[in-house]
C-alpha cells in the first residue's frame, strides 16, 4: 500500500496494520492504522480511518500533523486554540 502525503506538510502517512472496529449497529469492521510524524517535535503518531480510504481526499484524518500532545494546544493549521 503506497503512503500518503499531507500536503500541509509534506510528511508522509505510512500505513502500518488494521485495528477492529464495532459499528453502532454492532457490527464489526477494520480501521486503517497510518503513522507519521509530529510536525512540533518529530515523534510518531497514528491516526485511524475507514478502510475504504486510500488517499489524502479521502478522509480529514490525513489533516493531522500534530501528535495527541501537540494537538491539544495547535489546530491542524498550526494556530493556537483559544
Amino acid at each position: 500500500m503506497e503512503n500518503v502525503k499531507n500536503p500541509l506538510n509534506d510528511e508522509p502517512f505510512t500505513f502500518c496494520g488494521f485495528e477492529p472496529y464495532q459499528k453502532l449497529n454492532g457490527e464489526w469492521t477494520e480501521l486503517k492504522l497510518w503513522q507519521s510524524k509530529c510536525k512540533t517535535c518529530d515523534k510518531p503518531f497514528t491516526v485511524k480511518t475507514p478502510i475504504s480510504v486510500f488517499k489524502f481526499e479521502d478522509s480529514k484524518s490525513f489533516m493531522v500533523i500534530n501528535c495527541l500532545e501537540h494537538r491539544k494546544k495547535k489546530s491542524a493549521y498550526g494556530n493556537f486554540k483559544k
